[in-house]
């Protein structure tokens, strides 16, 4: 096939469909004649070529392998036909609760665990401390209705490696996915300004969450106090101090604060 430089590349989808891309050169000396040069015609030459090249699947050892936890069918069923519909990604499993996401995830190993805050047994950032503490490999990315900063960072201390509101668009997960995958953190701009806009940080102590919570549920603190059993006088030292952490002028605006902020949930 005289005169004739070429280069054939082909590539596979999942679905088995067949792209073809045949760049053809002619020598760079003037006066070569015809492209073709042969008595098998081009057609026939193609195909030859087509054929003859060795083809490379996407098949489930190179893929991203997924599990969906998120006590919605809904949102289970529209995420996988979602993910499925990508040549690199697997849905390998689905949970809806977080003991069930605990054991499946410890027996299908994933690269990736799309995982919910609001589960109906234990909380998924519970979830993802408990697995994170045995296997370092699995890469969790919150996917959540759950703005606050405090839920934010209880989620990222827990070993999540993104975070992502319900609402942001299917080319973003799919994005946070492969990013995730690779090792990297997936932080979008949203979830940060969430975080920016309660520094320097204020840890309330546990007791104090727990005096917040009461006051939450309407009760006086003479109240608390024999509710945790502790005089009314230490009650009022812990709402003082949250008061003075939460920069509140009340208690009931202290409040206001810790549900938009995802420090205590009603």
């Amino acid at each position: 096939m005289g005169g004739l430089g070429c280069a054939v590349r082909v590539s596979v989808g999942v679905s088995g469909a067949r792209q073809l891309d045949i760049l053809l050169a002619s020598h760079a000396s003037a006066g070569v004649g015809p492209l073709f040069r042969s008595p098998v015609s081009p057609q026939r030459w193609l195909k030859s070529a087509y054929e003859s090249v060795p083809i490379v699947l996407m098949t489930a050892a190179n893929s991203v392998t997924i599990v969906i936890v998120d006590d919605h069918p809904v949102v289970r069923d529209g995420l996988n036909a979602m993910l499925s519909a990508e040549p690199d990604l697997q849905v390998v499993g689905e949970a809806a609760n977080g003991n069930d996401a605990v054991a499946l995830v410890k027996t299908l190993r994933p690269s990736v665990v799309l995982m919910d805050l609001l589960l109906p047994d234990i909380g998924g950032a519970e979830v993802i401390k408990i697995v994170c503490g045995s296997f370092s490999d699995i890469n969790f990315i919150v996917l959540t209705t759950l703005a606050g900063d405090e839920e934010i960072y209880r989620a990222l201390e827990a070993g999540a490696r993104g975070y992502l509101f319900k609402d942001m668009a299917r080319k973003e997960l799919i994005q946070a996915i492969r990013v995730v995958h690779r090792g990297q953190r997936y932080i979008p701009a949203s979830v940060g300004s969430a975080i920016a806009e309660n520094l320097p940080r204020m840890d309330l102590s546990s007791r104090e969450i727990e005096v917040l919570q009461l006051v939450a549920a309407g009760l006086r603190n003479k109240e608390i106090a024999y509710r945790i059993n502790v005089s009314e006088a230490t009650v009022n030292a812990h709402v003082k101090h949250v008061l003075q952490k939460l920069n509140a002028s009340d208690r009931t605006h202290a409040v206001t604060i810790a549900l938009k902020r995802g420090i205590i949930r009603l």
